[in-house]
């Protein structure tokens, strides 16, 4: 049985950071309080971008909101238009006679384009 040495080896006393920068001259060493002070900069811009990012989140969010209370009131209007209130083209008959007057084929002349406005028109009578 061998004796155990209470020294600890090499590879535990260092880590491979610690073990790199003794290659490294001594002026480009840096101090624990350098490092400290490096890793507050990184830590503090960190905290800077994520504020950054929650503020766009939020404003993405307050967008998707207003977006989507936008697509309820049309899916509303679309429902209301498609259960033809107005008839199955949503037009309102006040309007569609009026239209009717406007293109009647006898007011112009039997024209081509007259015949098919009131034909259209006539199609999608409310």
């Amino acid at each position: 049985m061998t004796a155990r040495s209470t020294h600890p080896s090499q590879g535990s006393l260092f880590t491979g950071a610690d073990l790199s920068a003794m290659g490294r001259p001594i002026t480009t060493l840096m101090t624990d309080s350098e490092q400290i002070s490096t890793l507050r900069r990184r830590l503090m811009r960190a905290e800077a971008q994520l504020s950054d990012r929650t503020d766009q989140l939020a404003a993405h969010a307050a967008a998707i909101a207003k977006l989507e209370a936008a697509n309820s009131r049309l899916e509303t209007i679309n429902r209301r238009l498609r259960a033809g209130q107005n008839g199955p083209t949503g037009i309102p008959k006040t309007t569609w006679r009026l239209l009717m007057q406007l293109v009647h084929p006898d007011k112009h002349g039997g024209s081509q384009a007259a015949l098919t406005a009131t034909q259209w028109l006539n199609a999608n009578r409310p």
